[in-house]
Formats: C-alpha cells, structure tokens, sequence
C-alpha cells in the first residue's frame, strides 16, 4: 500500500511537471525585442537605455536604405520609426515592410516630430499602428508599446 502511494504521488508530480502551466510562461518569458529606427543617434541612444531598463531587447539603425534587411534578419516584435530621415523617409520605410511577407505582421510606431493630422493619416495608411509626436512622455510611449505587444516579458500589465 506504501509502494501504491509512493507511485501515486510520483506520478501526480510527475504530471503536473510535464503539463505545467508555467511552461508557457516561460517560453513567453523571453524579452521582447524592439527595433528603433532615427537618424539621431543620439535620442535613439536614450530611449534604448529607458526601454532596456523596462527589460526589453533593443537595436538601433540609423541607416534608412538597411532597415528591411535587419528587420528580417531580426525579426522584432515591433519597430519604433522616425518619419525625417535622409535618404528614405519612414513612411516608405513602413510601406517597404508592410509589403515584404517576412516583415508586413511586424507592428510600427511612428515617434516623429512630424505633428500636423496630414502626417499622421499618412503614417496610418503606409501602416503603423500607432503614431507619437516628439517631444513625447517615456511613459506614454511605454504604455502605447505595451498596448500593442505587450510588456517585456509578455505579460500584460504595465508596470510604471
């Protein structure tokens, strides 16, 4: 009966080990990645140190003509793009990726200084899913980051 037991409670454990619910956390755990794409350098240098203290994964370009290659090689979970820019401008940038198969279900953000309604149409129509005027809040960005992929690591709630 003790040997009953003892295989009884083996493979109870052993179930709830095989079918744990954390499992899939844990494979959602992984940081989210979020590409930024700007011609400043230096702003970009400041928003991948906030966002990497949020604990998402971040990559900078600042070379317009080699975003559709990074994001394919990279595959973000979203794409944070600025609209002036020499060479390509971000909304053919988004309309690019928004017709390559390998990247058009990769969400954009515009973050431009771009402020007037007409750029903002544009920017929807070439297909980004949201839109922030620079100078922005970090907290507003983050929550609007969040609303479309979530945390970090996965979870749904927004942390401040």
């Amino acid at each position: 009966e003790q040997e009953y037991f003892s295989y009884l409670i083996y493979l109870i454990c052993y179930s709830i080990y095989v079918n744990n619910p954390m499992d899939k956390w844990r494979q959602n755990s992984m940081p989210k990645t979020i590409m930024l794409v700007d011609d400043i350098t230096i702003s970009m240098v400041q928003l991948k140190e906030a966002l990497e203290l949020k604990g998402f994964k971040v990559f900078l370009t600042d070379e317009p003509h080699k975003v559709l290659d990074s994001a394919i090689q990279n595959q973000p979970d979203l794409i944070l793009l600025d609209i002036v820019m020499p060479q390509m401008n971000g909304i053919q940038i988004c309309e690019q990726l928004k017709t390559e198969e390998k990247t058009k279900q990769i969400p954009v953000i515009f973050l431009t200084a771009l402020a007037q309604k007409k750029d903002v149409v544009k920017g929807i129509q070439a297909g980004a899913v949201n839109y922030i005027v620079k100078p922005y809040n970090f907290e507003e960005l983050y929550t609007r980051i969040s609303e479309v992929i979530g945390t970090a690591s996965g979870s749904d709630y927004v942390d401040f």
